[in-house]
């Protein structure tokens, strides 16, 4: 008996941590950073309500609006200004590293679906983004780009000459 009194006293024990260590490996915490777009989803009160969201600090993130917790959150690559982004369908679709990458996330997982390469100068700077029903048009300082939602390839790319 004292056996087993001596060993749940030691094991207990073992799960405390110094003092120092308070603050740095009792807690796991993550944020999300300073908003830039947001985007709601509310359709009727359901559990599938979400806040997506595109911050300073490169990061895509779903918040569930009852608790405030994050659903899930994708970091960027580093981008000058927060990731744009639209909501068409089951898909959340994001353009980052400098209008390079075209990419769709699963709104309710925040699982990658389909990643696509855009345009053909790394030096252009994006500008807006849109969609129709089975496309996203993407438009840079030199280029317009079209590409198919549901699969992810570029449909067609117009280039812009400044001859002025």
């Amino acid at each position: 008996m004292c056996v087993i009194v001596f060993f749940f006293s030691f094991l207990c024990s073992s799960f405390a941590i110094f003092e120092d260590q308070v603050g740095k490996f009792d807690w796991r915490q993550q944020y999300v950073g300073c908003p830039r777009h947001v985007w709601f989803d509310y359709v009727k009160p359901s559990k599938s309500e979400r806040i997506y969201l595109s911050t300073e600090a490169d990061v895509l993130a779903a918040l569930s609006p009852n608790t405030g917790s994050i659903v899930w959150r994708q970091v960027q690559e580093s981008f000058r200004q927060a990731p744009a982004f639209l909501v068409r369908g089951k898909v959340l679709i994001s353009v980052s590293n400098s209008s390079a990458v075209l990419r769709a996330w699963d709104r309710h997982s925040g699982m990658l679906q389909w990643e696509s390469l855009l345009g053909t100068s790394p030096s252009n700077s994006f500008r807006q983004m849109d969609s129709s029903d089975a496309r996203v048009f993407v438009l840079s300082d030199s280029e317009l780009s079209a590409v198919s939602i549901t699969s992810g390839q570029r449909l067609w790319l117009t280039s812009f000459s400044d001859k002025s």
